[in-house]
């Protein structure tokens, strides 16, 4: 029955889903501006069974990425050279802290040290044994790829819980008076919380193809940041610890604050979002936890739905090419390893609206 096929007037249009099946390849000797590229550009499984009953002339909403670019990552795009300005230096240095990642990978339980000292369970002196986990986030921090470390620091997913993560570490060392030890404790958490946040920001292959081995260390993180906190929140640090009480007014009202119960109120925002970026991991493992890429809307009748993506495909791979050589044209070499890309703005006559970044 055709009126079965029909959509009433009032109704929502349908919306799909164009996606890519991305091809990452290295760089070699032969072939200096090999860039990712993408073999194929189409809907989804999903999306084309939304729109198979419709009629040609019935218009459908087409969701897409609409901002590409490419990422060239090795030694001069890293933190470290950007700090040392040393190709030399960044390699050994990197290369070395890379050889103790075995190690170092349980430095993220360091903050448990101080937290049985406070609970008597350890000597009170070994609490600055937490200083270890020093090698940990400088090993994570010197080899983040300083383009992608950029998109990461903009996007709310990574101010929201870095500041509430910082006012939480702030009150909660105001809890024990700011004691160096306890400060110091609360800088080395809310440090290695933060390098958490920016491994998107992390290129190496081994980081990018293993987002399932994220998820674990994710929840490993978890685990430890409650067993800091849990014991904290119910005053189970003794002496050590002490809600003190600061009052204040406004206009013509007091209000009071306590230092353990703010500590507790912010550091519940990070973790919030430490769930959340696991649950991401977990359900697209191929794909960004903290960097997102805006959807570009476009209306279009059902019969023109499938020429528009493969315009678009015509058009990417050119503006993929462009962008390669744009990212390695400043150092007259080929340093990258890996490539990050997402497709481009295209209008539906073919033509590229926005050029590279």
């Amino acid at each position: 029955d055709d009126t079965a096929t029909r959509l009433d007037d009032t109704a929502p249009l349908p919306t799909v889903r164009a996606g890519a099946v991305e091809t990452v390849r290295e760089d070699d000797e032969d072939d200096m501006y090999t860039a990712c590229g993408f073999d194929e550009l189409k809907l989804d499984e999903a999306s084309e069974r939304a729109i198979e009953a419709l009629r040609e002339d019935e218009e459908v909403v087409l969701l897409i990425p609409c901002k590409e670019f490419v990422i060239a990552h090795g030694p001069k795009r890293t933190v470290l050279y950007w700090l040392s300005g040393s190709v030399k230096t960044t390699e050994s240095v990197n290369g070395f802290l890379e050889g103790t990642k075995h190690i170092s990978s349980f430095l993220l339980f360091a903050p448990l040290v101080p937290v049985a000292a406070w609970a008597g369970l350890l000597p009170y002196e070994l609490r600055w044994a937490v200083g270890l986990a020093m090698v940990e986030i400088l090993r994570k921090v010197f080899k983040l790829n300083v383009e992608a470390l950029v998109l990461v620091v903009r996007e709310i997913g990574f101010l929201l819980p870095f500041t509430t993560n910082a006012l939480g570490a702030f009150f909660g060392s105001a809890s024990f008076d700011h004691e160096p030890g306890a400060a110091f404790t609360f800088f080395v958490y809310a440090s290695l919380y933060t390098v958490t946040l920016m491994e998107d920001a992390d290129l190496e292959p081994r980081t990018v193809e293993g987002r399932r081995f994220r998820a674990l260390k994710y929840v490993m993180f978890l685990l430890c940041s409650l067993l800091f906190f849990v014991p904290l929140a119910f005053g189970l640090f003794g002496h050590y610890a002490v809600n003190h009480q600061y009052s204040f007014h406004f206009i013509f009202n007091e209000g009071m604050v306590e230092t353990i119960t703010l500590c507790a109120r912010f550091m519940s925002t990070p973790l919030f979002f430490l769930c959340l970026m696991i649950s991401k991991i977990l359900m697209h493992p191929g794909r960004a936890v903290i960097i997102k890429m805006p959807l570009l809307r476009r209306v279009m009748p059902k019969r023109e739905l499938h020429g528009y993506l493969r315009r678009r495909r015509s058009g990417e791979r050119s503006l993929l090419a462009a962008s390669a050589r744009l990212a390695t044209a400043a150092d007259g070499e080929v340093a990258p390893s890996k490539r990050l890309a997402w497709s481009p703005l295209v209008a539906a006559d073919g033509r590229v609206i926005q050029p590279p970044v």
